[in-house]
């Protein structure tokens, strides 16, 4: 069963996302594990857990920094897939350095997640 580990700071974006992800059960046929954190915590659940995809926020607010906070993601594993949403600018090539797999604009988050995202879970 594929876990997915998601960072959003908005808790209405948050379920957006947890809804999405658990609709594609049927299209990809496999259950999915989703667990889901508001903010900076994304450290906490990480470290004792393995994930198979990592969906985060550039902003997590409360002065947590996605950026930063991928960078030690990394760390701690070279190879989980880390895709960034954020709105405004764009800081893909600060997030790619930090090892983000791909950063998008939050708005395309529901086009990304079939086509990018659905391959990792899947496997």
């Amino acid at each position: 069963m594929p876990r997915i580990l998601i960072a959003e700071n908005d808790r209405s974006v948050l379920r957006a996302y947890e809804t999405y992800l658990k609709s594609m059960e049927g299209r990809i046929q496999r259950k999915l594990e989703i667990d889901s954190t508001t903010g900076s915590g994304v450290l906490e659940m990480f470290k004792p857990s393995k994930y198979d995809l990592v969906i985060m926020d550039r902003r997590l607010g409360r002065g947590a920094n996605g950026i930063k906070l991928a960078k030690e993601i990394r760390s701690l594993d070279s190879k989980v897939p880390i895709y960034m949403f954020s709105n405004g600018r764009d800081c893909s090539r600060y997030a790619e350095k930090s090892g983000v797999t791909k950063y998008f604009d939050k708005t395309d988050f529901f086009g990304v997640a079939f086509t990018d995202i659905a391959p990792y879970l899947r496997e």
